[in-house]
């Protein structure tokens, strides 16, 4: 049975405007909200979408603005919702971990929401990074509650 993640539709609407805006580099986000405990799906709650700074290659690799992610923490901190996981796009490509993604990835039970481009169209798909191996992807499906 395939694990869900909840999302609200306009903020998911949001990330997918900022992919086609962003074209043909990579964007980026953090997903802040709930983590999945004790067989509770996880629940993005906000998104925060953050410059990508990568040294590399844009359009084939992201890094989110260091500042975006640290502003998050402090307000995770101070009692505001955790980082559960990051969104980035594909503008080339399927919307699954790439090789890149799974060597990069290092946070266990992390939520990754990946827009590709069917035709032009965003498509975004969901994955939860492994409880004892984060380069190890599970597909999740995504309920926006309609």
């Amino acid at each position: 049975m395939t694990q869900t993640v909840a999302i609200n539709l306009d903020d998911l609407k949001a990330l997918e405007h900022h992919a086609k805006a962003e074209l043909p580099d990579e964007a980026c986000a953090l997903l802040l909200g709930n983590r999945m405990l004790d067989g509770q799906s996880p629940e993005i709650t906000m998104v925060r979408i953050g410059d990508n700074v990568s040294t590399g290659d844009p359009r084939t690799s992201f890094e989110i603005d260091p500042k975006v992610l640290f502003e998050a923490q402090r307000e995770a901190r101070n009692g505001g919702p955790e980082i559960i996981g990051i969104w980035h796009s594909h503008p080339v490509g399927e919307p699954a971990p790439s090789a890149v993604d799974q060597a990069r990835s290092i946070e266990r039970n992390w939520v990754w929401l990946i827009t590709g481009f069917d035709h032009g169209e965003p498509v975004t798909k969901g994955y939860l990074s492994g409880a004892n191996d984060p380069t190890e992807f599970e597909r999740l499906d995504i309920d926006t509650g309609c």
